[in-house]
C-alpha cells in the first residue's frame, strides 16, 4: 500500500435501486455473524464483520484494493453518506450467493443471475455527509454521479492530494471519527513475517491482537506464501490463472487456522484446490525431508491417484528458511494420524 490509503466508490443509491441499499443495510451496516461462515474464519474474524461485495465487471477495480483504502458509499441523491476502511478482499462466490439476492435494478444491462462474488471485508464504518460534487471536484471529475463500483485513476488519485494534502486531510471534514490510521499496510506485515522465519516458530497464533489486526496477518500470509511458491502447486506444479488474472493457488495452513495455526510463513504452503483438498482432508501429508507421505487407504475412491504422490519431493519456496518447518508438519500428521 502507498503511504496514503486511496479512496473507491461503491454506488448503492436508495431511490433508484432499494436492494442495493438494502444489501447495504444488511451487510456493511449492521454486519454479518460470522459464525455460519467458516471461510470468514479463516481469514481471521470473529464476531460480527462489516462486508461488501461486486461483481465481475468490477473486478479490475476491486483486485487493486489493499487495507487501508477507503470506501465512499454514495446511498443518496447528491450525497456520499458512508465511510469504511477495507481490511481484507476475498473471492469467494459461495458466500456472495448466501448474503445476497440477485437482481436487475432496472439496468439496461440486466444481470439476474450473477452474484457477487468478490468480497469486502470492511473496518470503521461511519456516517458521512459529503456533496457529491466536492469528491468529484476533488477528483477532477464532471460527472453527477457514480454508475459501478470504481477506484479513480492515478492521475485523479494525485489531484485530490495536490489539492488537499492527503486522503485523510481531506475526508476529516466530513467524518465524525477519525479514521483508525492503526491498520498496518500489507507490505509492513509481510516485512515483519519474513523477519519471523529467522525465529523458532510457533504454533499457534496470538489471539490477543484484534480481529483486524488477524486479517492483516493472514492476507499477508497468503500474499507471501504464494510469492514465494511463484504461484505454482508445491505439488503438482500448477499455475491456473483466472481470465481476470488471479491465481488458483491457494496459500494453505499447514497447521490449520481452524484450530489457530500461525500465519508462520513456514506454515504455508502453495497448493492447487485439487491438493488444497486432499491435504486438508488428510490424504496426504508431508515428511520432515518434505518428501509426500501419501496414505493408504486402498479400499477409497481416490486412492490411486494421491498414492502416486507418495516420496514424491514437494517444489521448494524460492526465499530462504521459508520451507515447511517440521513443527507445523508433525502436527499436521497428528491431526491425519499418519
Amino acid at each position: 500500500m502507498s503511504d496514503s490509503p486511496e479512496i473507491f466508490i461503491a454506488p448503492c443509491s436508495r431511490e433508484h435501486k432499494t436492494e442495493t441499499f438494502e444489501h447495504f443495510q444488511d451487510t456493511v451496516l449492521n454486519g454479518i455473524e460470522i459464525e455460519p461462515y467458516p471461510e470468514m474464519k479463516k481469514a481471521g474474524f470473529d464476531g460480527r464483520v462489516s462486508i461488501w461485495g461486486v461483481v465481475s465487471g468490477n473486478a479490475t477495480h476491486w483486485e487493486q484494493l489493499e487495507s487501508g483504502d477507503i470506501i465512499l458509499f454514495y446511498t443518496k441523491s447528491g450525497v456520499y453518506t458512508h465511510l469504511a476502511e477495507v481490511v481484507e478482499t476475498q473471492r469467494n462466490e459461495d458466500i456472495g450467493k448466501r448474503l445476497w439476492t440477485t437482481y436487475d435494478g432496472n439496468r439496461l444491462v440486466r444481470d439476474l443471475e450473477e452474484p457477487w462474488p468478490f468480497l469486502i471485508y470492511l473496518n470503521n464504518v461511519q456516517r458521512i455527509d459529503m456533496p457529491a460534487e466536492d469528491l468529484h471536484s476533488a477528483l477532477d471529475y464532471s460527472m453527477e454521479y457514480p454508475q459501478g463500483f470504481m477506484r479513480p485513476t492515478d492521475v485523479r488519485q494525485k489531484s485530490l492530494l495536490k489539492k488537499h494534502g492527503s486522503v485523510e486531510k481531506f475526508l476529516e471534514q466530513y467524518t465524525r471519527e477519525p479514521l483508525s490510521g492503526t491498520i498496518p499496510s500489507i507490505e509492513e506485515t509481510i516485512a515483519n513475517l519474513n523477519k519471523k522465519t529467522k525465529q523458532e516458530p510457533v504454533l499457534t497464533a496470538n489471539r490477543n491482537r484484534t480481529a483486524t489486526q488477524r486479517s492483516i496477518r493472514t492476507s499477508a500470509f497468503r500474499r507471501r506464501v504464494r510469492e514465494i511458491y511463484d504461484s505454482s502447486c508445491a505439488v503438482c506444479g500448477a499455475g491456473r490463472k483466472s481470465p481476470h488474472g488471479s491465481p488458483e493457488i491457494e496459500a494453505v495452513h499447514i497447521y490449520p487456522r481452524d484450530r489457530n495455526g500461525s500465519n508462520d510463513i513456514r506454515n504455508g504452503l502453495a497448493l492447487c484446490k485439487l491438493h488444497q483438498w486432499a491435504f486438508n482432508v488428510g490424504w496426504f501429508s508431508l515428511q520432515d525431508n518434505l518428501d509426500v507421505l501419501a496414505r493408504d487407504a486402498p479400499a477409497k475412491r481416490g486412492h490411486e491417484e494421491f498414492s502416486r504422490l507418495d516420496g514424491q519431493r514437494i517444489r521448494l519456496p524460492q526465499q530462504d528458511h521459508s520451507e515447511p518447518h517440521p513443527k507445523f508438519l508433525e502436527a499436521h500428521r497428528a491431526i491425519h494420524a499418519f
